[in-house]
């Protein structure tokens, strides 16, 4: 069983002792940068790679930026050899530490998806040679287990969708049905007490892996992430 970590940037400018931290993480051999107006992922998944040959996915969400600003953090990451990326909606800005930020969703994730893996809709008019020609690696966040989640992980596999993350344990053993791309379970930190069996109780649904899911970038430095691999 895989584990994965996922981890806001920080908002402080301190990136040097966030990137030390991460990449002492012996636990972790994948990381998924998420941005939630922080550092940038992908300029922190480049100090990273100097220092680590961890796998790095940098998470991008719909909910912050319209196809330009899109277009533009997808071509800087292909720049920098970081073709892992997964793509959601993400949360209204309600839910984040910028509540007064007005939300975007021009794109959603699926139609993103398709113009990375079919180049079936254009960035632009004036758009140079399409982001649909280089080898993405792409995981997509499907939230529950209900007909119309199912329906859309349907059409993300049909889109060209490499990976899911559930959100919900019941979603898991559902998806299992319909593909045999990898499959992790989130879970967010605070609610495990026990990695051991999160882990037991994710294989047993039929994933690949736990995707542990911390908020806090603090918790990298204090011991606390590498206390619940106990």
């Amino acid at each position: 069983m895989k584990t994965i970590l996922e981890i806001q940037t920080p908002l402080l400018p301190d990136a040097e002792t966030y990137v030390t931290g991460l990449s002492r993480l012996e636990d972790f051999s994948v990381l998924i940068l998420a941005e939630n107006g922080g550092i940038s992922s992908a300029a922190v998944a480049t100090m990273l790679r100097r220092r680590c040959e961890k796998q790095m996915f940098l998470k991008i969400s719909c909910r912050d930026r319209n196809r330009i600003a899109l277009h533009s953090e997808l071509l800087t990451a292909a720049v920098m050899g970081l073709s892992d990326i997964v793509l959601a909606d993400g949360t209204h800005p309600l839910h984040t530490s910028f509540p007064s930020a007005k939300p975007v969703y021009e794109l959603d994730s699926l139609n993103l998806l398709k113009m990375l893996k079919q180049n079936a809709l254009s960035f632009g008019d004036e758009s140079p040679a399409p982001l649909a020609s280089l080898a993405w690696n792409i995981g997509i966040c499907i939230g529950g287990a209900t007909q119309a989640d199912m329906g859309r992980a349907r059409k993300f596999l049909a889109a060209g969708a490499d990976l899911f993350f559930a959100l919900s344990l019941d979603a898991v053993p559902q998806l299992r049905r319909l593909t045999d791309k990898e499959i992790f379970l989130s879970v967010p930190e605070e609610q495990v007490t026990n990695m051991s069996a999160i882990l037991q109780q994710a294989e047993s649904a039929g994933a690949d892996g736990v995707n542990l899911v911390v908020m806090q970038p603090d918790k990298v430095l204090d011991g606390t992430i590498a206390a619940r691999q106990g």
